[in-house]
């Protein structure tokens, strides 16, 4: 063995020991030469990024040194050299980046505020935007309002409008994920109107865009629908790839005002775009919200995949954000096709990723989804906690949408721990809120819960009323498991008035949506509907198959709860029909 390859200190103490026996002047020589000698090994020097707010938009092109830029950084100004002034201002910057597309935000808010220190004018107002940027990614939005106010300031005193515009842009975002979002719409029209009078037309559709995105959040849906499309008039006049990202947000648009098919076209759209531009960070964000939409209208195997594509895609390139979003949805669709432990895991592995990015909006409609599983599995006490959660986060950040849905949450959660004057209150109020905000799946939902509610407190009129109007408005945004629920629960109703041949009718067109869709948790409640039917109208035979097989589905997932109050159904039906009550089977 070479005697001078092994010669290595096996303690930083010893290192650092041996380091202050230098001379100041040695010292700096070493800090040179190592420099250099890192430098070397990766080819030489990497190109200067270009700055994020002015009118270039270059791309951030990666380089193989950017894990050890931090540390090229501190040899370069340890060397106190005259001419490596450049290469640290340089490599500060690069360990910045490198830091936030390692999710590293906390590091990179410190980065790019060295950075700054190093910088005048322009270049420095850049490197706190920067700074600000990635302190809002980490959910600092004091910290970030105080560095971009910082950088605007200097944009201002020199006349820089470019630089002024798109801070005021992100300020915009900010301000919108602080809840203010009165002032999200100050800032953002401000930052449009300049950047359109600078004709700087690419950051004009993005800022557009951003603007359209608060506009759905404030549920002025007509209003955003029209910014997304001034947007993509923009980007598709510059033929840029950005126009993938519009019409991604407007897909979304048009999936919550019940415009399914456009909405499905909008998507397949921008997935080819971004694939095609080689995004994989808004290829893995559109696979996600393919899954919600496939989920929404009952395509569930394809929604898992689409998910999974989109886990897929958003690890690789490190998007934890994105990533905690999919898990909340995957965990949904979880529960929704009765694997309730599978759910849970993936809610407290999104819950857990979405508290560290502090990101209070996803965490509230994620708490809201996990409380819907506590009180599906007979935890009542965990769910209202975990609806009120829900609720105090979405009014903090101004979701009046997600707001319904938690409204929604805490009503059906009142109406099934005996508060019926209160459920009914907050179901009206959850269905004022999604009319308002104009989203057809949460009015439907809310009409369906309402009803629901009629016909526990027998009024049964209404009830049905309402029970054909969530149909309508289920139909309107192709939800077919939501479709086949309402269709089951007009049924129940159907039969509880005498009227078991329109009943059973009913009950044969939920179940083949439940087969179609491979739903068997409903199916399974259908069956046994439908038997109930079929005792009143004298088809024993053919009920006690479907009885058998409904309660055999219903005990397969562990629904004790729903056959308890099955059995008693059926035993009522079959002393008013006066013949033997029909066995379940089972244990």
């Amino acid at each position: 063995m070479n005697a001078e390859s092994a010669y290595l200190f096996r303690h930083a103490l010893l290192r650092d020991a041996a380091y202050q026996l230098q001379l100041p002047g040695d010292r700096a020589r070493l800090h040179g030469l190592a420099f250099a000698a890192i430098e070397n090994v990766f080819g030489g020097r990497p190109p200067e990024p270009g700055l994020s707010t002015d009118g270039s938009l270059k791309e951030f092109r990666p380089y193989a040194g950017d894990a050890f830029a931090r540390e090229l950084a501190g040899h370069a100004g340890a060397a106190a050299r005259d001419d490596l002034g450049s290469a640290q201002r340089l490599y500060l910057r690069r360990a910045a980046e490198h830091a936030e597309r390692q999710n590293r935000h906390e590091e990179a808010v410190e980065l790019w505020k060295d950075g700054a220190t190093f910088e005048r004018g322009k270049r420095r107002a850049d490197s706190l935007y920067r700074a600000g940027c990635a302190a809002a990614t980490r959910g600092d939005l004091q910290g970030a309002e105080a560095l971009l106010h910082s950088a605007r300031s200097i944009f201002c005193r020199a006349q820089d409008r470019l630089g002024d515009a798109w801070v005021s842009v992100k300020r915009s975002d900010v301000s919108r994920d602080a809840g203010r979002l009165r002032q999200a719409e100050l800032r953002i029209r401000r930052a449009v109107a300049l950047l359109h009078r600078l004709g700087s037309r690419l950051r004009e559709g993005g800022a557009l865009n951003q603007w359209g995105t608060l506009l759905m959040r404030m549920g002025r849906i007509e209003s955003a629908e029209r910014t997304y499309a001034k947007s993509l008039a923009l980007f598709r006049r510059l033929r840029h790839p950005h126009e993938g990202i519009t019409l991604g947000n407007l897909s979304i648009l048009y999936r919550q005002t019940g415009r399914v098919q456009q909405a499905e076209r909008s998507m397949e759209q921008a997935l080819s775009l971004h694939r095609k531009a080689g995004d994989r960070r808004f290829e893995g964000i559109t696979l996600g919200n393919r899954g919600i939409l496939f989920a929404e209208t009952g395509r569930a195997a394809e929604a898992e995949r689409s998910y999974g594509e989109a886990l897929i895609a958003l690890r690789e390139i490190g998007n934890r954000k994105a990533e905690g979003d999919v898990l909340s949805n995957l965990a949904r669709l979880f529960a929704d096709t009765a694997r309730p432990a599978e759910a849970e895991r993936t809610y407290e592995q999104a819950l857990a990723m979405l508290r560290e990015l502090n990101d209070r909006r996803a965490e509230g409609l994620t708490l809201g989804n996990l409380g819907s599983l506590f009180f599906e599995t007979g935890r009542g006490e965990a769910a209202e906690r975990a609806f009120e959660q829900a609720l105090a986060l979405l009014r903090e950040v101004g979701d009046r949408r997600g707001e319904g849905v938690a409204l929604g949450n805490l009503a059906e959660l009142y109406q099934g721990t005996g508060r019926l004057e209160l459920a009914e209150r907050t179901y009206e109020q959850a269905l004022a809120l999604q009319r308002d905000v104009r989203n057809r799946r949460g009015e439907a939902i809310a009409l369906a819960n309402l009803a629901s509610l009629y016909q526990e407190t027998r009024r049964l009129e209404p009830a049905e009323r309402l029970y054909h109007e969530a149909l309508a408005a289920g139909r309107s945004v192709g939800d077919r498991r939501f479709e086949s629920f309402v269709l089951g629960k007009t049924a129940g109703l159907l039969r509880e008035t005498q009227r078991p041949q329109e009943a059973e009718r009913l009950y044969a067109e939920a179940l083949l949506l439940d087969r179609q869709l491979g739903d068997r948790s409903l199916e399974g409640g259908h069956l046994c509907g439908r038997a109930l039917c079929l005792v009143s109208l004298g088809g024993l035979s053919e009920a006690a198959e479907g009885w058998s097989a409904g309660a055999a589905l219903l005990r397969s997932l562990g629904e004790n709860k729903e056959m308890d109050r099955q059995v008693a159904a059926m035993r009522a039906a079959c002393a008013g029909a006066g013949v033997a009550e029909l066995e379940a089977g089972g244990p």
